[in-house]
């Protein structure tokens, strides 16, 4: 995995979570959303977007995890996630872009 980008009505609560601001994720019916973007010049096995997904709920407070491998699925809409996911002033919440070299980014 390259990049993850959270993006949704939870990715402000993964953000702060990640940030250290809450102890766990706070249980709701709601899921969280996620778009991956694999390593260059590669292609995830169904097994690599599902182990990422499941490890996700297991997280306290989650109940699903939709994973969205951003070149599987149509540029418009990969390009609209990313561009959520990098406007922390937008009603979902900011959220945090993860990328291989485990830094973190507003």
């Amino acid at each position: 995995m390259d990049i993850l980008y959270v993006f949704g009505s939870r990715a402000g609560q993964v953000w702060a979570w990640m940030r250290g601001e809450l102890p766990a994720l706070l249980p709701g019916p709601a899921d969280v959303d996620v778009g991956v973007r694999p390593i260059p010049r590669s292609r995830f096995s169904v097994d690599e977007k599902v182990r990422p997904a499941v490890a996700l709920e297991d997280l306290r407070g989650v109940a699903r995890v939709d994973l969205v491998s951003l070149p599987e699925v149509d540029p418009s809409l990969a390009a609209n996630i990313i561009w959520i996911a990098l406007r922390p002033s937008w009603p979902t919440g900011g959220t945090p872009i993860f990328d291989k070299a485990s830094r973190i980014a507003p």
